[in-house]
């Protein structure tokens, strides 16, 4: 039971993970990497990145706080998780979720459809290594 539940909070974490990245040292740094990777596969104007920039940052922080709330500690080497409830598991994937698709909202302000569209196989890409690298520290 406490694997299945484990398991939930993992694909939960997984699917609303979107743009998030494992901090090992330099958030900062990383953060910055993922932008200049989604500006290079996007094909994003000076124009755009300037505008896609805040809305990546502020998604990724909004991110963090709510992890962090859940007890879910994504600086940590060993990716800490506390031990949640089912109903705590569930607010978490709704807050997770809403931080998604509110940036979804934003992103397709700015970007063509086209854009759009690869945006969200890259959002896809990023939560099945999330999910991954989730499963990897709880074993």
């Amino acid at each position: 039971m406490k694997k299945l539940f484990s398991l939930v909070i993992a694909a939960i974490i997984a699917i609303s993970a979107n743009t998030l990245v494992w901090a090992d040292n330099d958030h900062a740094a990383q953060l910055a990497e993922r932008l200049e990777a989604t500006k290079a596969k996007l094909n994003l104007s000076d124009e755009q990145v300037g505008k896609v920039k805040p809305i990546l940052e502020s998604a990724n922080e909004q991110r963090r706080q709510v992890l962090a709330k859940y007890g879910v500690n994504i600086e940590s080497p060993s990716g800490a998780i506390q031990k949640m409830s089912f109903r705590e598991k569930r607010q978490l994937g709704k807050e997770m979720a809403a931080i998604r698709k509110s940036t979804l909202s934003e992103m397709s302000t700015v970007l063509t459809d086209q854009q759009l569209s690869e945006f969200k196989k890259l959002q896809k890409e990023n939560r099945e290594a999330f999910k991954a690298k989730l499963q990897e520290r709880q074993n």
